[in-house]
């Protein structure tokens, strides 16, 4: 009965997927995307602006001294900053449709022309994130929620800063940086209020936050390069993602996927800067490689050297060419298919461990094979086997039956 089961489950895992498609998106510096990949939002000649498929690059007005327009994970809401109607002075704004804004308030104090700024929003746009500005030269992080309006989060060193960059699905985790004695821009999280600076396994301070998922238990952000580079935080614990080779100054994770597989980002040394995607099974690679080994057809000499964001699923990726022709630009890699792992069963050939677009019988016997290899970047894939039950497709750094299991069940499934 076990191996008429077994038959019936391979028999089923047979699907070819959507073909990858690369988008140019116009004059447009992404900063934020919807999290189904369908809205994107960024930075224009002349303020924000909105992409769809639909309507293509619009203006939506907005922007100023600071902050970056972000746009909610349902795609229905965008904050960012914008001028509050009282001279040159601007502030952190909910976009309410068209060009106009509504200004979200200030603590009191003003830096240049900025009285405060938006960086972040929730996933249904209840919730604004950024600083405001206490003095010319000392800002905090504050929130803003349609029930209380603005809130500060404070510091917790005195005449230092600090700024909130992103926030979780219901406003009650919030994330970005709170600024040490020495200059340095320590990862901070506010959970209900009550900051807490990160540190990796070595306990060395992890830097700003740039990104955090729905639930708010994965996020990422950037690293020194001789602190291992940029990094991303999961259940299972935080990995550095290390750098670029030539471009080992820093690396910023500047988004990850909702599970904490794959993110996306770039590499810098000095002004030059080249992205990458790093993926749990892969690590870290060229973004150009990683795409065209995803069967992207990228333009000829494509140097998508700023990524900025990706779907909650991972199969969009999005970003802009800084210092250099080119603009925005979108990435669909075909629907996404977990349990795709390998063009072919046979380790050492090529292709062994590259998904391919096409779930079949060799993406079953690689999984069989790594898992009997105790490979837990490939095969660590939930923390239980009961389909909506807490942690359900959401890795835990450890290896069990739960995991085999809950391939079983997605390869069953198809896509």
């Amino acid at each position: 009965m076990k191996t008429a089961a077994l038959a019936i489950v391979l028999a089923a895992g047979s699907a070819a997927l959507a073909q990858p498609t690369y988008t140019s998106l116009g004059a447009v510096q992404v900063s934020s995307m919807s999290g189904d990949g369908t809205v994107i939002v960024g930075g224009g000649s002349g303020g924000y602006v909105r992409w769809t498929e639909v309507d293509g690059l619009v203006s939506i007005g907005g922007g100023g001294s600071g902050g970056q327009a972000c746009v909610s994970r349902d795609g229905t809401a965008i904050g960012g900053t914008a001028s509050n109607g009282m001279g040159s002075f601007t502030e952190m704004a909910l976009w309410q449709g068209g060009a106009t804004w509504m200004p979200l308030g200030f603590l009191g104090g003003i830096s240049g022309s900025s009285l405060s700024s938006g960086y972040g929003i929730s996933d249904t746009g209840s919730h604004v994130v950024g600083l405001s500005w206490v003095t010319s030269n000392q800002a905090e992080a504050v929130y803003w929620s349609q029930v209380s309006g603005l809130t500060s989060l404070g510091t917790t060193v005195a005449t230092r800063s600090s700024r909130a960059n992103c926030v979780n699905g219901d406003g009650t985790i919030i994330a970005g940086w709170q600024d040490s004695s020495t200059g340095f821009r320590q990862g901070a999280v506010w959970n209900n209020g009550v900051q807490q600076l990160l540190v990796d396994g070595a306990n060395n301070g992890l830097g700003e936050v740039s990104n955090i998922n729905s639930a708010g238990d994965v996020m990422c952000g950037s690293g020194g390069g001789s602190s291992g580079g940029g990094w991303v935080l999961t259940p299972g614990g935080v990995t550095r993602v290390g750098t670029i080779p030539g471009f080992d100054q820093v690396s910023v994770v500047t988004d990850v996927s909702d599970d904490g597989t794959i993110a996306v980002g770039f590499s810098s040394f000095l002004t030059s800067r080249v992205g990458f995607v790093w993926t749990q099974s892969g690590g870290l690679e060229r973004i150009e490689t990683y795409l065209m080994a995803q069967g992207v057809p990228l333009p000829v000499g494509a140097n998508l050297n700023t990524p900025t964001a990706i779907s909650d699923d991972g199969s969009v990726i999005a970003g802009f060419v800084l210092f250099g022709p080119g603009g925005g630009w979108r990435v669909e890699l075909g629907a996404s298919c977990q349990p795709d792992l390998t063009t072919g069963a046979v380790a050492g050939q090529p292709g062994y461990g590259v998904p391919n677009g096409t779930l079949n019988n060799d993406d079953f016997f690689y999984y069989l094979a790594e898992f009997a290899a105790g490979n837990v970047a490939v095969c660590d894939l939930t923390t239980g086997a009961v389909a909506g039950q807490p942690g359900y497709g959401v890795p835990n750094g450890a290896l069990t039956n739960d995991d085999f299991f809950y391939y079983l069940a997605i390869f069953a499934a198809g896509c």
